[in-house]
Formats: C-alpha cells, structure tokens, sequence
C-alpha cells in the first residue's frame, strides 16, 4: 500500500462500522465514519476521500442510490458497496452504475485493504481510458478545424502549421511534460480558427485597411472562442 489513503465507511450498525473503521485504522488508512447516508454526504463534501464504502440497506435511503448520487457529484470516487445479499441482479445494477465493487458482509478484515486498493486501481484504469479516448475525440475535432481552415484559406492553414513546428519545438526546449506539450501544440492549431467565420473580402482584401475595414477583424477572436466553445 502506498501513502496514506482516506477511506469513509458509511454504516447504520454502529457496532459493524466501528469493526471496519478500527481495522483499516490499523492497516494505515485515515477513516471516517457515517451512519447515515446524509451523514455520509456531508462528510464527503469536506473532506478529500479517497474511497467510499457504504452498505446498501441504510436508514431512510438506499446505498445503492446513495452511491449513484455521490457518483454523479464525485465521478471520480471509487465506490465499494456491502450488502448481506449476494444477489445478482443487484450486483450487476451496482457495477453498471460506476460501483468499483460489491463486498458480501460480514466482509472478512483482512480482505478489506486489497478491496480498497484494487477499487482505486479500477478507478484510475477507467479515468486513464476516459482520458485517452477524450484527447483523441478532440484531436480528431482540432483536425476538422484545420481542415477546413485549409479549404478556406490556404495561406492560413500553412501559417498555422509553422506556427504548430514552433511551439511544438520550444516545448521540447522548455522540457514541458508531455500534457502541457499536447496542450501547447493544440492550442497552437487553434490560434487562428476565429477567421473561419472572416468574410472573405477581409482575410483577401489587397489594398490598405481603413479603421472601418478593420471592425469585422476586432471580432475574429470572439469566433474562434465560440467555436472552441
């Protein structure tokens, strides 16, 4: 186990929660413990958790939509629910929600460290997938752009790739990590997108700009953020 992890347990029988909370206590977790869901709520929203273990059957709610909820406001919390039900309907409703894991009480102690390490691991693959697979969504809707930057204006689209060589060469000699260089780059591609939406007659205009032929240009960067928007 790395680090000192923070685990809250949610659980009306007092007895059983105070089993868990001294167990984990002493396998090096700092543990919080609830007794009720709404308990349970207001301890998340301040305290940084690492874990949430809740047994489903509680008083005046019920965990599996406890969790649901603290889902929808913590996506990234992994969730490990109990029950003394070993029902399958119930386990897979709890694993199609974003539950990390689903424990069968009495949960042997012993057993309860792996289950929060593994959760958090689970957790961590699916964020990284997430992550992985919304980069290439918007690397693929950046190219778009450029394309059809390229279909509207050539001379653009061949500033804004030298534009890209540069800034992806000064964060190599910045030794910028690997997200602020793909950011750096992105950003790069898409600092001209705003005179997609020029006119024309302005971005191919010959003769000299007068201050009036210059108002439609003021606006292009207010473009370019409504159509990164």
């Amino acid at each position: 186990m790395s680090g000192k992890k923070h685990v809250l347990i949610i659980e009306d029988d007092i007895a059983y929660g105070e089993l868990l909370q001294d167990a984990l206590q002493h396998f090096g977790y700092t543990v919080g413990l609830a007794y009720s869901a709404t308990g349970g709520l207001d301890y998340l929203r301040n305290n940084p958790v690492d874990v949430l273990i809740s047994d489903i059957n509680l008083p005046a709610a019920n965990g599996l939509e406890l969790a649901e909820r603290m889902l929808e406001e913590c996506p990234n919390l992994p969730v490990i629910l109990m029950s003394s039900l070993n029902d399958f309907r119930l386990v897979s409703r709890a694993l199609a929600s974003g539950v990390s894991d689903y424990l069968v009480k009495p949960v042997p102690v012993t057993d309860l460290p792996d289950a929060v390490e593994k959760a958090i691991e689970r957790k961590r693959i699916e964020q990284t997938r997430f992550t992985k697979t919304l980069n290439e969504q918007i690397e693929d809707s950046i190219n778009m752009l450029m394309c059809a930057m390229e279909a509207k204006n050539a001379l653009i689209a061949k500033h804004t790739r030298q534009v890209v060589a540069f800034a992806e060469e000064f964060a190599g000699w910045l030794k910028l990590s690997p997200e602020s260089q793909l950011h750096l780059s992105l950003s790069a591609k898409l600092h001209e997108i705003g005179k997609l939406g020029m006119p024309d007659k302005v971005l191919h205009r010959a003769e000299k700009m007068t201050a009036l032929n210059y108002d439609p240009i003021y606006d292009y960067s207010i473009i370019g953020s409504n159509i990164i928007g």
